[in-house]
């Protein structure tokens, strides 16, 4: 008699809790918004809703990598410990960034000396895939 161990097609009931779900749609999210934020940069100053979301090439390189990793994860065969455990401690940085970003768009001057500041429309964003990523790490399947 074998252990069923799941696979990586294996699902949830509750698909906020997916891991492989969060880090695809994460991914995918961070890949459009590097996009979006190069060729802003190329055409223009790099604002994309003025006051809300504005990226600097700092910020597009960070989203790069964030959505390689995000894509890595969700289509690379990580193990779901690893989905799990990594979804944690992106959510955990992602909350952090997202509350101090709130309470200081340049992050207490950080932000001027590497050419980051964080608007509204980013600070939520990365409330958003904060908890859901701490979520699905904490209590989801795969």
């Amino acid at each position: 008699m074998t252990a069923e161990y799941p696979t990586q097609e294996a699902t949830t009931e509750n698909r906020v809790a997916d891991t492989n779900l969060y880090w695809r749609v994460s991914g995918w999210i961070l890949a459009i918004v590097a996009l979006v934020g190069i060729v802003a940069q190329l055409i223009g100053n790099g604002t994309i809703i003025p006051a809300f979301l504005v990226v600097t090439w700092t910020h597009n390189v960070i989203h790069v990598v964030l959505a390689a990793i995000a894509l890595g994860m969700g289509y690379g065969g990580a193990s779901i410990s690893a989905q799990k455990n990594t979804a944690i401690v992106i959510g955990i940085g992602y909350l952090a960034l997202g509350v101090a970003g709130l309470v200081s768009n340049d992050l207490w001057g950080l932000g001027t000396l590497i050419n980051l500041h964080l608007e509204i429309g980013e600070d939520l964003f990365h409330i958003l895939l904060g908890g859901w990523g701490l979520y699905a790490g904490a209590t989801g399947a795969h």
